[in-house]
């Protein structure tokens, strides 16, 4: 939610600064926006999640093929135990469970990687989106956008999502390559291994 208001706060500042040029505001110029199903609903937002889709499916098989190979380890170490030393035991019952935690830690890493990277994907899509968004605001004459979801009753014809969706997918392709400069990301983030 505070990632859809710095958003909103950004398109606001554009739209401030470029309310005077060429275009004659309305005083009626609010429009609505919903900026979740903007991301939800157009080719290229589809396209980000779909990839991130398949990111979290291959960690969640990574993690189940995990878990069951850590299952026959333990069950075999169990079965081993009547017949050893109690001591030699313990000390290869202390190493499964450093192992076991060991492989927990990285997979629950990959797992918060994986989180931050969907944040940052869909931040990536609204900077990629700016322009069109601004764009269809300075067709429409807006000086102002409010979030559809905080706005307690609003005329449909004052929203603006279904057309920046139209508007966007005319400019996606059917790979879901948005066909404007898409910022690049963040080189520095961490991201999860392709599993």
């Amino acid at each position: 939610m505070a990632l859809l208001r710095r958003f909103l706060l950004v398109l606001t500042a554009l739209i401030a600064a470029t309310a005077g040029h060429g275009q004659d505001a309305s005083p009626g110029g609010i429009l609505t926006l919903d900026p979740e199903r903007l991301y939800q609903d157009t080719r290229f937002g589809r396209t980000i999640r779909a990839e991130l889709d398949r990111l979290r499916a291959g960690l969640q098989a990574e993690n189940g093929r995990l878990d069951r190979e850590l299952g026959e380890e333990e069950a075999q170490l169990a079965a081993r135990r009547p017949n050893m030393d109690p001591d030699e035991f313990h000390a290869l019952a202390d190493a499964f469970d450093e192992k076991a935690e060991a492989i927990r830690a990285t997979q629950a890493g990959k797992l918060q990687g994986l989180i931050r990277r969907r944040e940052d994907e869909k931040q990536r899509f609204f900077s990629a989106v700016l322009p069109v968004i601004a764009d269809v605001v300075r067709e429409r004459r807006g000086v102002i956008i409010f979030e559809r979801r905080m706005v307690f009753l609003a005329a449909d014809s004052i929203d603006i999502t279904d057309q920046l969706i139209r508007r966007i997918d005319t400019l996606t392709t059917e790979a879901g390559v948005l066909l404007i400069p898409v910022p690049p990301a963040d080189e520095g983030d961490s991201r999860p291994s392709d599993p």
